[in-house]
């Protein structure tokens, strides 16, 4: 029934009375089959919306029918063919029971083109016999015959198979919505059916309401509107110490008046009532976000957390008196424990639902489904999908893209298969693909939902489902609350009660504005880890713009949009006295001196209008609403309204026009203050507890990424570039999740590969062994697996007990081959002396890969640091490993986005070079020890050349190489390492008593170089350098 109150719209509106049904799936004795039930009334509404319901939740039989029966018209058509053929029903008794129910609302159907004769030769004699009328019916699954493929095309999308597949499900090409003429066509020689067909219509007469916003009611000793305003008072002397100036109260009782007669009250007070809990119970929750932060009812009630006068944010962006709306108060909850406020919301107010949504078939995916049903070759349909411009913010219809490309035009011309799987995707765009839930919306209801529109279960929850989508839930009368999980509120919440280990009392809302130390990490671009701001561009933005001031970072988060961003330079030269800060017209200074004469906001797009034209506020929010949806109806009266508006302050018509249109393209790409506002404060929270508490706010943040290595490894490297020690996992001190040691950061056992939560915590319970022989005695093979301990000690956390790790690596894999225990195992219950193996210890890079595949990360060690004595750079080139590779495609065109982890940082490198990434790409893998060449821009790094690194070294020193040594021994040492079977030509050059003998060894050598790296106290010259230095 998801449809119903949209279809019913549209019915209404074409002069049509919406016949409301449902075919619905019902279990009796042996079978399991469709009835099609028809509400006759309202009553039959409510029984459909019941049933409805319960189906999701079990299968449905005669008897939840019949309990559910008034109001409904029955047709049996497939049902009783099914009866029938089962042998096992008394058709004739199941008629008589139905009948004994339904009595006059009882059909039996007739369906010409999905039943044969016969069945339709036994549905009559049926109906004959038991004086039961005939129905004709047509099943309408699409339009027009036109439209068929399409459909069986969809049906497989559905059930995930291909068209050719004859054991799919097949539908009759008759299914299709039938003219009158067709439909008497049809049943010619059954008009009665006809004629009963038009009676059922007419006898049924409900229409589903569009109803105005009901919310339960809150309670309260007094009135809402009472309540209200004792809370808003008290909240407000709260905020400002007793001590509220005149145009706080002005506002104040502003904003009430309009709350109160636009009789939204309660809504205030719910959100305020489970916010307020949400807090008691330590439950993080955000500053706000949307227009409901320019609130100061909002602000007084502890809803938002910045003053809106303060800030210049204003109430009519959320609440316009003039254009009457639903507030919607979207809150931001720590993201592990917004479940706990929902099940809050529920027990108080009982009648709670999550909304539905339905994802529809977008030009790409409905080409990539309707290709894969066709099966036809992937690369083929890929081709066709690039040709489709991929703009969320600005998407374009298959259709347009058709209409624009002459490449597509001329596959579709060209190639017949090519012209089918553009015609049937254009068929399928925009139908629905699949339903899921909204990921924030819940509707709170002040009586049981089923009472306002139909429900369904998820099996994975509780909670009921809405089957219409949000905005027909709306409309059905019931008011959506918005519940958002945000992870940057668990990181503050964890790193304050960290925090609080230590100081008591910290809170983050009371934490300074003006704070020194926060400014300069932000004008340092230390901002990885820092909300909206950790990312290339901004950190380099930051470093440019030296914020001072929380409006600096509104306006910065509010200009890192696309278009917008284009001012950020202009701003930045401004502030800084760099560029001449200009405004439009001398009445909007005081607008826009906040940002140097840069139009940022929406609400400065309001407040021009106001200045300049005489708007009120709730006037400007309708012109910017205009302006913002290019509502061209409105446009022209709204243009000569500013015009004459303008007049009034002196400004000619010319100029009025000009500024006009000036607003109006500001107006299209202006940023919500009271939202930017809100979530700058969110970052410059992170930003402060980062400054001045970063041990806490580095674990904490390290603990809501545990499971996503390539974020911990950024985090991780930050870290130690601010001078913050990570101590490596060690089973004798580590914890489940990060914790703080000596003013230090202990590595996570759960952050481990293979290791996971349950088998850390086993191990921090039982953290007291000293031994091996301890450790492997409470071993439970069940939750520390054999891969858990390989991790364990690749990773070192085995080396307090043990730290020869080549040797206890070898040692688990030959106990775990030889013992096994159901129950209990203990890996080394042997004698530990006469089972320790001879294994040659594993050296750096060994050592150092094994860290990498236990921890994801290089931590305390990289394998590139060795070759530091002999590695040589350009500022334009950087040495690493990629630890992490994306390669996607744009037009056509490959492009890599790498992370490079080099000794000392960790860079996000970019390649738009698609036949580098092609003749290469044996070095476009993880892993791989490369040299790029890049361009630093304000992004990041873009690659434009790359080399392995033994080959760069090779390029580097010509093939010639002369190794330095001050000992004789030394040459023995290197005759180990040095074999012939390569390319290069070294030299060895011994220092013997200050004269320097220089010993050549000739060509066809093979060069390891990571052991050379090793070998301690030794020299690595270009060839060239040695000859010109040193004494032969």
């Amino acid at each position: 029934m998801a449809g119903t109150l949209e279809f019913a719209e549209y019915a209404k509106s074409s002069g049509v009375q919406p016949i409301i049904g449902t075919d619905l799936s019902v279990f009796y004795k042996n079978v399991d089959s469709s009835i099609l039930l028809i509400a006759r009334n309202e009553e039959g509404y409510r029984n459909l919306i019941k049933l409805s319901g319960a189906v999701s939740r079990r299968k449905i039989t005669l008897e939840d029918v019949f309990a559910w029966h008034r109001g409904l018209i029955v047709l049996l058509g497939n049902f009783l063919i099914d009866a029938i053929n089962s042998y096992s029903i008394d058709e004739v008794a199941l008629l008589s029971d139905f009948k004994q129910v339904f009595e006059r609302d009882l059909f039996i159907e007739i369906q010409r083109t999905t039943i044969n004769g016969p069945q339709e030769r036994q549905l009559i004699k049926l109906a004959y016999d038991n004086d039961i009328p005939l129905v004709a019916t047509n099943e309408v699954l699409f339009p027009d015959r036109e439209f068929r493929e399409a459909h069986d095309v969809l049906t497989c999308i559905g059930a995930v198979t291909y068209l050719n597949d004859v054991n799919r499900m097949h539908y009759s090409a008759e299914c299709y919505f039938k003219s009158t003429d067709e439909m008497f066509s049809l049943f010619s020689g059954l008009e009665e059916a006809l004629h009963n067909t038009v009676l059922i219509a007419r006898r049924c007469s409900f229409m589903p309401e569009v109803r105005d916003p009901v919310l339960p009611k809150f309670e309260c000793a007094t009135t809402e509107n009472d309540e209200l305003r004792k809370l808003v008072y008290s909240g407000l002397r709260k905020r400002m110490k007793d001590n509220i100036p005149g145009n706080y109260l002005e506002r104040l009782e502003y904003e009430l008046s309009v709350i109160i007669e636009m009789k939204y009250a309660g809504y205030f007070l719910i959100v305020a009532d489970f916010i307020r809990w949400s807090k008691e119970n330590g439950i993080a929750v955000g500053p706000g976000r949307g227009s409901g932060v320019g609130s100061i009812v909002a602000w007084s009630l502890g809803i938002t957390g910045l003053d809106p006068i303060k800030f210049a944010l204003f109430f009519e962006r959320f609440l316009n008196p003039v254009r009457v709306s639903m507030p919607d108060f979207d809150v931001d909850f720590c993201q592990e424990k917004r479940h706990l406020v929902i099940e809050y919301i529920k027990k108080k107010y009982g009648h709670v639902a999550q909304i539905v949504t339905f994802g529809t078939l977008q030009p790409r995916a409905a080409l990539r489904d309707v290709g894969r049903v066709l099966q036809l070759p992937y690369s083929r349909v890929d081709k066709i999908c690039k040709m489709i411009p991929n703009n969320p913010a600005n998407p374009i219809s298959l259709q347009e893209a058709i209409d624009l490309d002459k490449d597509l035009q001329e596959e579709r011309k060209n190639d017949e298969t090519m012209d089918k799987l553009l015609d049937l995707a254009l068929k399928l765009e925009g139908t629905l693909r699949h339903s899921s839930t909204h990921a924030a919306g819940i509707v709170i209801s002040d009586k049981p939902i089923e009472e306002y529109l139909p429900i369904y279960y998820d099996q994975d929850s509780d909670i009921p489902v809405t089957q219409y989508s949000m905005k027909y839930v709306e409309k059905a009368g019931l008011v959506k609350f918005d519940f958002l999980g945000l992870k940057t509120l668990t990181v503050i919440n964890q790193a304050c009660s960290l925090i609080r280990e230590k100081i008591p009392d910290f809170d983050i809302e009371s934490i300074p504005l003006n704070d020194r130390k926060t400014y300069e990490l932000l004008s340092a671009g230390k901002a990885i880890g820092v909300f909206q701001l950790d990312n290339a561009y901004m950190c380099e933005t930051l470093k440019r713009l030296h914020p001072d001031s929380l409006e600096d970072i509104i306006a910065l988060i509010s200009l890192n949009r696309p278009g917008p961003m284009a001012n950020i330079p202009t701003y930045i030269a401004r502030k800084h006295g760099k560029e001449k800060v200009e405004y439009p017209h001398p009445l909007l200074e005081s607008s826009l001196k906040e940002t140097f004469g840069v139009v940022i906001y929406q609400e400065q797009v309001m407040e021009i209008v106001k200045l300049l034209a005489g708007y009120t506020l709730a006037e400007a929010d309708i012109l910017r609403r205009v302006m913002g949806k290019k509502i061209r109806s409105e446009m022209a009266e709204q243009t000569e309204k500013f015009i004459e508006g303008a007049k009034q302050n002196g400004i000619e018509s010319e100029k009025a026009r000009e500024i006009f249109e000036m607003v109006e393209k500001f107006a299209g790409y202006g940023f919500n203050k009271s939202h930017a506002a809100a979530y700058a404060l969110i970052s410059y929270q992170t930003a402060f507890l980062k400054a001045n508490f970063p041990i806490e706010f580095v674990t904490a943040a390290l603990n809501l990424e545990i499971q996503h290595t390539d974020k911990l490894a950024i985090l991780i490297q930050d870290a130690k570039n601010c001078s913050i020690s990570i101590l490596p996992p060690d089973v004798t001190k580590s914890k489940v999740l990060f914790s703080i040691e000596d003013n230090a950061i202990r590595y996570s056992l759960a952050a481990l590969k293979n290791v996971g939560e349950a088998a850390a915590t086993f191990l921090q319970e039982r953290n007291q062994f000293r031994t091996i022989e301890e450790f492997s005695g409470c071993i439970d093979a069940k939750i520390v697996n054999r891969r858990a301990v390989e991790s364990l000690v690749k990773s070192g956390a085995m080396d307090a007990i043990s730290p020869d790790r080549s040797n206890l690596f070898s040692l688990v894999n030959d106990i775990m081959e030889k013992k096994s225990d159901s129950r209990q195992m203990c890996l080394f219950d042997v004698d530990m002396r006469t089972t320790i193996h001879k294994v040659k210890p594993w050296n750096f890079f060994e050592k150092t890969q094994y860290e990498f595949e236990a921890l994801g990360l290089f931590l305390n060690s990289h394998p590139l640091q060795p070759y530091q004595k002999f590695l040589k750079l350009s500022p334009y080139q950087i040495a690493g490993v990629i630890t992490a590779l994306t390669i996607r495609s744009r037009r056509e065109r490959k492009f890599a986005v790498l992370h490079v982890s080099t000794v000392t940082d960790i860079h996000t490198v970019i390649c738009y070079e698609s036949e580098l990434i092609d003749v290469k790409r044996e070095l476009f893998s993880l892993g791989a020890q490369v040299v790029l060449g890049i361009v630093k821009n304000d992004n990041g790094y873009v690659c434009n050349s790359i080399s392995g690194l033994h080959d760069f070294l090779y390029s580097e020193f010509a093939g010639k190489i002369a190794i330095l040594v001050d000992r004789r021994e030394q040459v023995d040492e290197l005759k180990k390492i040095l074999k012939h079977g390569g390319k290069w030509e070294i030299t060895i050059v011994v220092n013997n008593d200050s004269r320097y003998v220089r010993i050549g060894l000739g060509k066809g050598f093979h060069c390891p170089l990571e052991e050379l790296a090793l070998v301690e106290d030794i020299g690595i010259l270009r060839h060239r350098a040695c000859i010109g230095s040193v004494d032969t």
